[in-house]
């Protein structure tokens, strides 16, 4: 799966954090964000669409990852029995154990963007949250 990230101009494996619960948050803490080439919403037509953080869209590196491990989230069902799993809080460092990224789909963005307590507010565009840097493979444009 092709996918971009912004902000960087080549991947550096020395800079992927390990990924972290945030205490009360939707997000967590390391990880590598991206979104797939071919995205109709990614994180650059948000920015853009948002005036916000453009500068960033300058510079950015292609990368492909593995297709295993992948929790696809594409309506409220799947982040209630794919993430949040009956808790109030996302578990990211057990999801990281047994998964290697999460892709939120473009129309899982807008079905998830709001309404019960299971949303995922604050991930704004189609995106993949890469949870274990051993499935990235660096790759050409």
């Amino acid at each position: 799966m092709k996918l971009m990230h912004y902000g960087s101009d080549r991947y550096d494996p020395a800079k992927f954090q390990p990924i972290r619960n945030r205490h009360s948050f939707v997000k967590p803490f390391g990880g590598l964000w991206t979104s797939p080439i071919n995205s109709n919403w990614s994180w650059k037509h948000w920015c853009l669409s948002e005036e916000w953080m453009t500068d960033t869209l300058v510079t950015s590196f292609t990368l492909d990852i593995k297709p295993e491990g992948i929790i696809v989230i594409n309506d409220m069902q799947d982040t209630t029995e794919k993430l949040y799993r009956g808790n109030d809080l996302i578990d990211f460092e057990s999801l990281a154990t047994t998964h290697n990224a999460i892709h939120l789909t473009e129309v899982g963005e807008r079905a998830t963007r709001w309404g019960n307590r299971y949303n995922l507010y604050g991930w704004d565009c189609e995106c993949i949250l890469i949870l274990n840097k051993n499935v990235i493979k660096p790759s050409v444009a």
